[in-house]
């Protein structure tokens, strides 16, 4: 005659019950962490559209090879509620075009840092990237320089973009905390050729004389 199968003891139904509510505790920890993170998504969506700009500006915006050019790097934020102003950007060019003057970069007065510059390379693009804080509603943020080196006639792209391309990393937070998301503008600089000096066309001018008066010269006939 079989045996009846043994009931689990007092201990294993214990350690049953604790996996499950173990399980329990884990479901309900990722359910509030999915409604929290669908809450954030949902207040991001409600905040009202705050006006801001972060733009690059050249000058000049055409250059010869070899000459260099400053690079400006503007804040327009004068709808966002607060005086001072942060985030981290990143600048994209391509390196067979401009050569950044390392050792240039430079913030205005009163902004301060609070990421070093890094430099890097991303799909082929070298990458300027830092932080910045203290920066007023409206102006100059910071100037670099960068110096042409490609074929004349090329047009060589500056990109601007968020450094923090997830969530964004731009805040005012003076007298209060706000976050806000600017628009990113980006330029170009024209590279053309470099000219020559005017004593170079003043011998090229007279060499062509030369050569057209020497053409005109009737030489004599051997048989005369």
């Amino acid at each position: 005659m079989a045996r009846a199968a043994s009931r689990p003891s007092r201990a294993e139904v214990h350690a049953d019950r604790g996996g499950a509510q173990d399980e329990d505790k884990d479901e309900n920890m990722l359910k509030r962490f999915i409604k929290c993170l669908l809450g954030a998504i949902a207040l991001t969506a409600a905040l009202p559209a705050l006006g801001a700009s972060i733009s690059l500006q050249p000058y000049p915006a055409q250059v010869q090879q070899t000459q260099g050019f400053t690079l400006s790097l503007l804040i327009s934020a004068t709808e966002v509620p607060g005086d001072l102003h942060g985030g981290l950007v990143i600048i994209d060019f391509d390196p067979t075009l401009l050569s950044y003057d390392s050792g240039s970069l430079a913030l205005q007065t009163g902004i301060s840092f609070f990421e070093p510059l890094s430099v890097g390379s991303s799909g082929g693009r070298q990458t300027l990237s830092f932080g910045f804080d203290n920066a007023p509603d409206t102006g100059t943020v910071a100037t670099m320089t960068f110096t042409a080196i490609g074929t004349a006639g090329s047009t060589a792209s500056i990109g601007i973009a968020d450094g923090d391309d997830f969530s964004g990393s731009f805040a005012s937070y003076y007298p209060t905390y706000q976050r806000f998301y600017p628009d990113f503008t980006g330029t170009s600089v024209e590279l053309s050729a470099i000219p020559l000096p005017g004593a170079a066309w003043l011998l090229v001018t007279a060499l062509t004389v030369v050569a057209t008066r020497a053409r005109r010269i009737v030489r004599p006939d051997p048989a005369a």
